[in-house]
């Protein structure tokens, strides 16, 4: 992976994942999710994954540790306890 690759990043709000395939020596200008997203509550992305983690920090609290994360193998001990028609945003 070339440095430009790696510094792909959304300007608003800096999350890489939608520019894995970056091959622009140039950043990008805007959101990927909207031209019109100035912050990242407007995001829908960002705003999904955001109550997606309230939702399960209050259906499975054991499943984080004490600042919120993740802990290790926790997505694979949540998805089979989701609703089989769930979206899971990452």
């Amino acid at each position: 992976m070339t440095a430009e690759r790696a510094s792909a990043r959304c300007p608003i709000c800096a999350d890489p994942a939608p520019f894995v395939l970056w091959a622009d020596p140039l950043p990008p200008l805007h959101c990927p999710y909207g031209e019109d997203i100035a912050t990242v509550t407007e995001c829908p992305h960002q705003m999904g994954k955001a109550r997606q983690r309230a939702d399960w920090l209050a259906r499975f609290p054991e499943e984080f540790d004490g600042t919120g994360n993740l802990l290790p193998g926790a997505l694979a001990r949540i998805a089979p306890r989701l609703p089989a028609d769930a979206r899971i945003v990452l």
